[in-house]
């Protein structure tokens, strides 16, 4: 089983992947993954918090893979031995505990897998570079050019795409959604973008936003805070929760294609034409992992 869930912030957010929280999760075992997809935040200063945690996690029933978010201590994780782990670079933290690094292709459970990591911190005015920011939450020009070519190898078709931030558009719609405007377009954002226009997948996953939500404008896409979603993912009905967003106008809100200035940090290479279906996916239940069947 594979289960994808949100930021945990450290042990700030931690709670929802305790098996008395989650009973389901009690059900699990090593074979079964857990994954983050992004702000793991246990290699912040390898402190006494720090490996109590890690401890914690790699005592759980479960195993952990997770990917870097904005709010990681890049000095220290990159320092962190890498190995080769199911076609893919990875960090191992412990037996159980791994990195998923950028721009990599993982098969899992028969299902691949395209991993980047990494955000810009819209608080970064407010943080000390090498204290609680570190410059590296956003990509380098090799680590986007062996993303390019990891998607170029595998013919822009992949299972499932796992971030930490979204791709432009999306974050568009999440800016009116939070009604928060502090989420600024970037590199990687822009780069984001180029690989949702050209590559085929099932469904995409990030987090970084702190909210649960399925976007409209792209219904195979669900940012993740506190839920947790089953692979595969099957339809399900909509959130209750989740109010419909009005589709952005152009008068309102210009739409931000990747400019020629910008088209170098994006992923826009000759691909395969997007699928005419769509995988439509919302949330089932908060924080309870869910069984979901095939499409």
């Amino acid at each position: 089983m594979i289960l994808i869930t949100g930021d945990i912030h450290g042990s700030i957010d931690i709670d929802k992947l305790d098996p008395e929280v989650n009973p389901e999760l009690g059900e699990l075992t090593k074979d079964d993954y857990v994954i983050i997809v992004g702000d793991f935040g246990l290699v912040w200063d390898n402190g006494e918090n720090d490996l109590y945690w890690r401890n914690w996690l790699e005592n759980m029933p479960y195993s952990v893979l997770f990917l870097d978010g904005n709010h990681e201590n890049f000095d220290l994780l990159n320092e962190l031995p890498e190995e080769r782990w199911n076609g893919g670079r990875v960090h191992r933290l412990s037996d159980h505990i791994l990195h998923l690094m950028r721009g990599q292709l993982f098969d899992i459970d028969g299902h691949t897998f395209f991993t980047f990591g990494g955000a810009d911190s819209h608080d970064k005015d407010y943080r000390t570079e090498g204290q609680d920011w570190w410059p590296q939450e956003l990509p380098n020009d090799e680590e986007l050019a062996e993303a390019r070519q990891t998607l170029t190898d595998c013919g822009f078709k992949v299972d499932y795409i796992l971030t930490h931030c979204a791709p432009t558009s999306v974050q568009r719609e999440l800016i009116l959604v939070k009604n928060d405007d502090s989420y600024s377009r970037n590199r990687l954002t822009e780069f984001l973008e180029g690989v949702k226009e050209r590559t085929r997948y099932k469904h995409w996953f990030c987090g970084h936003y702190h909210i649960d939500f399925t976007s409209t404008f792209d219904p195979k896409l669900d940012v993740m805070y506190n839920y947790f979603i089953e692979l595969p993912v099957s339809k399900r009905a909509p959130n209750p929760d989740q109010q419909p967003i009005a589709p952005v106008s152009d008068e309102s809100t210009p739409a931000e294609t990747v400019s020629a200035a910008a088209a170098e940090d994006s992923a826009h290479e000759t691909a395969p034409e997007p699928p005419a279906d769509k995988n439509e996916a919302s949330r089932t239940d908060v924080a309870r992992p869910k069984t979901a069947d095939e499409d």
